[in-house]
């Protein structure tokens, strides 16, 4: 949410200047749609730090009182195990490595979950790989991660899943 940058002259404070990165404002109403759909959990696996992560994830309803976050370096410390049976308490992974992602995608696959990722970095290729379901958000997303998933959303919008979800239900009942 704010990226802080300390400008320290001769060792005397200069200055200090906050930059927000705004929400998009369909994230809070996609969430939420998703959550209507009936997604029985949506988390945020993100490079940030955990207090913009759970600002983020509050405000757009990923976390609620019922769930947690933790770090990559906490998930480090947690064996493949250990994370299968603590990984629907968590809602938002703050601080993760590529590693970390897929270890969350097969934790949630070990607990009989059918598992989405959503990304658009070369960073998110092996979630996207070891998800049941890889979406990568095409519009300005890295050719890798556009290769190895299985959907492509080309407006990057996040939405743009609700309205997948509702026309492949849709299909499926028509069928």
């Amino acid at each position: 949410e704010y990226s802080h940058l300390y400008l320290a002259v001769s060792g005397v404070l200069a200055a200090v200047i906050c930059i927000s990165d705004p929400l998009r404002a369909e994230a809070a109403d996609a969430i939420k749609a998703l959550h209507d759909c009936g997604i029985s959990k949506i988390v945020m696996m993100t490079g940030d730090n955990l207090i913009t992560a759970k600002s983020i994830a509050r405000r757009i309803g990923i976390l609620t009182d019922d769930s947690s976050a933790v770090t990559g370096e906490e998930l480090s410390a947690l064996s493949d195990e250990e994370l299968a049976q603590s990984v629907k308490s968590y809602s938002v992974f703050a601080r993760i490595s590529p590693p970390d992602k897929t270890r969350i995608v097969k934790a949630w696959q070990q607990n009989g979950a059918v598992v989405t990722v959503t990304g658009d970095s070369v960073q998110d290729t092996e979630a996207l790989i070891s998800a049941d379901i890889g979406c990568a958000m095409g519009k300005f997303g890295a050719d890798v991660a556009k290769g190895t998933a299985d959907i492509v959303i080309s407006n990057s919008r996040f939405g743009s899943i609700v309205c997948a979800i509702k026309e492949s239900r849709g299909l499926f009942d028509n069928i």
